[in-house]
């Protein structure tokens, strides 16, 4: 469990816990932890990869300019190892690039749909981030003006009426 509540400092400790117990595993099974390039994090909302702080999350209530990647690393201080952190479907779309549908490809889009409605963008291989690091937020595409209230702040966004929360919300009425 995320414990988003207990503020993201503390979620920072957790996430240092989970990369603990990897390496504890990783160790066991005798991989090389000396060849372990960095640690990755993937998080919802809109990340700014290059400084690896959270500008906004529509999930995590009052996350807004936190530097996550800083909070791990403080947690990890025993590994030198840098964090890199991007939005989660970001990461997501990677993972299919080098290991899964995309294998192969050079430019690919992926959607999630989950507890909002996300989506990442590859092209070159590369993440495409966008000028505001704002590309392949499906969710936030507006479809209904004067709509549904988003998390995000805006009114008749995809995610208002094809995420988890108003899709249980609808059913239970």
């Amino acid at each position: 469990p995320t414990l988003v509540d207990a503020g993201a400092k503390a979620v920072a400790s957790r996430m240092a816990g989970a990369v603990r117990q990897v390496i504890q595993k990783a160790q066991a099974a005798r991989i090389n932890i000396a060849d372990v390039v960095g640690i990755g994090v993937g998080s919802p909302g809109l990340i700014i990869a290059q400084t690896g702080v959270v500008h906004f999350s529509p999930n995590f209530e009052d996350w807004i300019d936190v530097p996550l990647a800083d909070y791990i690393k403080a947690e990890l201080t025993e590994l030198n190892l840098p964090i890199f952190i991007d939005n989660d479907v970001n990461v997501m779309t990677l993972g299919e690039l080098h290991h899964g549908a995309g294998v192969g490809m050079q430019n690919i889009v992926c959607m999630t749909l989950g507890t909002g409605v996300g989506g990442g963008v590859v092209i070159g291989g590369k993440v495409y981030h966008g000028s505001a690091n704002t590309a392949g937020e499906l969710g936030h595409i507006v479809v209904e003006p004067e709509g549904r209230l988003c998390g995000c702040g805006n009114h008749g966004c995809v995610e208002a009426y094809a995420g988890a929360r108003p899709i249980v919300e609808r059913t239970i009425q």
